[in-house]
């Protein structure tokens, strides 16, 4: 059975497969989408932008800020 592996970055658990993936800050999807981080938590606490935590902070991977942006396009 495969498991999830973790990687230990700067003292944190890090899943391997984001390791290989570009990965913004709430402030660079914020920035990249001309909302407020505020909207972007707001979004992640509802379940509508995926975001892993890292620490004490959000990242979120390159791929979901696409399909977020192509769906704010589409609206």
């Amino acid at each position: 059975m495969r498991g999830r592996m973790n990687i230990l970055i700067d003292d944190y658990q890090v899943p391997s497969y984001l390791v290989r993936m570009k990965l913004y800050s709430v402030t660079e999807v914020a920035d990249a989408l001309k909302v407020s981080r505020q909207a972007i938590f707001d979004r992640i606490n509802r379940g509508t932008l995926k975001a892993e935590r890292i620490g004490n902070q959000f990242v979120i991977t390159e791929r979901e800020l696409k399909r977020v942006k192509s769906e704010k396009e589409r609206a």
